[in-house]
């Protein structure tokens, strides 16, 4: 706006100017088509903010509201709308203001001529317009793609019961389709022979032969673990020294989410070729394993029906399989028990373990059962006399053991 107001004005000055110098009838066309210009452009100003306004109000009509999609990404539907309506507003302020000024033939003969030029590259002979058709239908095939994918796993897939991974599969799929689709429909409307596109396909398997090996193997990579699915988005991996969660299986690598937070990106050839190691491939059930260890001379019996009470009933602790507690060992200050048991809450084992560690330590400690620590016992066979005396002087008395 703050452009054109100063435009408008000086074509109201040149319809001024012409008026006086005789030539009405440019003057009221510069006139007519200023007015007709400035009246749309604020008309379609006015009208943008209500569109949206009233597209603000159908999201959140209960019939929609209700929606996944609606309910997760309602402030990103609205920027985009609105990103969509001013871009319709300015292209038909464009459009009806070449109108008014009468030169919209003229504007339609020199982009004709602009795309006309060619470019002749040894047996490739293409225009401007071919390469502008060419780019212009596969970016919008790409964004068709994405937006069909937005909305499969954002507003159909989560309202839908499929097995895990299988929603991933289908809207990958889906996606590389219409990619490739629309790359063939690029090339349809650009007018380009598929035998002159041989010249472009020969040079990309030389660079796919040369330089693009690891591209293409991640790719194909990618296209085995969305369909054989050995690790889906969700699952928690261990690769190398990572471990953490998959987020994202991308076209040639994925993402995995650490616990203390970074996120590695691998390559998707590193998650078929390598040993992965996926703690929730088949269910999300995790096994956690204590160790405790009391005195000698405690009834272990008695110390297995405290270490099974502490996991009995507990939430997040599963019934099956049911919790197990064990005489291990006679360890050398200690009689050492192990208690096992499953939970299907695999994000909070850690902390689950560490409550259950809390209760026995508070129901060993009430049933009077001690948690020894290592202990030794230390003999001297020879000293000498400064010795002696420090160790007496700290209550030891010679020829007692000094623990």
């Amino acid at each position: 706006a703050r452009l054109a107001d100063p435009v408008a004005a000086a074509l109201l000055a040149v319809a001024l100017v012409s008026n006086v110098a005789g030539e009405v009838d440019l003057a009221t066309r510069l006139t007519h088509a200023t007015l007709v210009a400035a009246g749309l452009g604020a008309g379609l100003l006015a009208a943008v903010p209500v569109a949206r306004g009233g597209l603000s109000l159908l999201l959140r009509a209960p019939l929609l509201a209700r929606r996944e999609l609606v309910r997760r990404h309602r402030g990103f539907l609205e920027r985009r709308a609105g990103t969509a309506l001013r871009a319709v507003a300015v292209v038909s302020w464009g459009a009806a203001t070449a109108g008014a000024f009468g030169i919209t033939a003229a504007l339609a003969a020199a982009v004709g001529r602009g795309f006309g030029l060619r470019l002749k590259v040894g047996g490739l002979d293409v225009s401007l317009g071919d390469l502008a058709a060419f780019g212009v239908t596969l970016a919008l095939a790409i964004w068709l793609a994405r937006a069909v994918r937005f909305l499969l796993d954002e507003g159909v897939f989560p309202e839908v019961a499929l097995p895990r991974g299988v929603p991933a599969a289908v809207s990958a799929t889906v996606q590389y389709a219409l990619v490739a689709m629309g790359f063939a429909w690029a090339i349809l409307a650009s007018g380009m022979e598929v035998s002159r596109f041989s010249f472009l396909a020969g040079t990309l398997g030389v660079g796919i032969g040369f330089g693009l090996q690891n591209v293409v193997n991640n790719f194909v990579s990618g296209l085995i673990l969305l369909y054989e699915r050995p690790v889906q988005v969700g699952d928690v991996v261990e690769i190398g020294g990572v471990s953490g969660v998959v987020r994202r299986i991308g076209v040639r690598s994925s993402t995995v989410r650490t616990f203390p937070g970074a996120e590695v990106i691998l390559p998707n050839a590193t998650l078929i070729s390598s040993e992965v190691t996926n703690w929730t491939l088949s269910d999300r059930l995790r096994r956690v394993d204590l160790a405790v260890g009391v005195a000698y001379g405690t009834a272990p019996r008695r110390v297995l029906d405290l270490l099974l009470a502490a996991v009995r009933g507990r939430a997040g602790v599963v019934a099956a399989p049911a919790p197990e507690a064990f005489l291990v060992r006679f360890g050398e200050s200690s009689l050492d028990f192990s208690l096992r048991f499953w939970t299907d809450d695999v994000d909070r084992w850690p902390t689950l373990a560490s409550e259950v560690l809390v209760e026995l330590s508070e129901a060993l400690e009430a049933a009077g059962i001690e948690i020894p620590f290592p202990q030794r016992d230390l003999r001297l066979r020879a000293v000498d006399g400064e010795a002696l005396w420090a160790i007496a002087a700290a209550g030891g008395r010679p020829g007692e053991p000094v623990r």
